[in-house]
């Protein structure tokens, strides 16, 4: 923002600024969006693509929980083949993949 005060005695105020006492007469030339804070405020709130490295990682994320599905399900047949009761061999199987699951961050949806 870009303010003058009509008074030459008294100092500009800047943006950003708050009159704490007494009162000013400026002249506003910018709001919103128009001055530094709003076109900073905009870039945190404003809705952005996926950048490469997520893209990447995503990319990573998705063929390791198919990685995962996919040793599972030869544990449980292997379980099964060996004996083991269903119960047991589908418990060890969930368990393993819930384990081998990657945590994925809020912030890549």
């Amino acid at each position: 923002m870009h303010a003058r005060n009509n008074d030459p005695d008294q100092p500009n105020p800047h943006m950003g600024s708050t009159c704490v006492k007494g009162e000013v007469e400026a002249t506003v030339e910018g709001t919103g969006q128009d001055t530094e804070l709003g076109r900073a405020a905009s870039l945190l709130t404003g809705e952005k693509g996926r950048s490469s490295l997520e893209k990447t990682l995503l990319k990573i994320i998705f063929v390791l929980l198919i990685m995962s599905l996919i040793l599972c399900l030869i544990v449980l047949i292997y379980l099964l083949v060996q004996g083991e009761t269903v119960k047991s061999a589908l418990s060890f199987a969930v368990v393993l993949l819930v384990a081998s699951i990657p945590l994925v961050s809020s912030n890549l949806k």
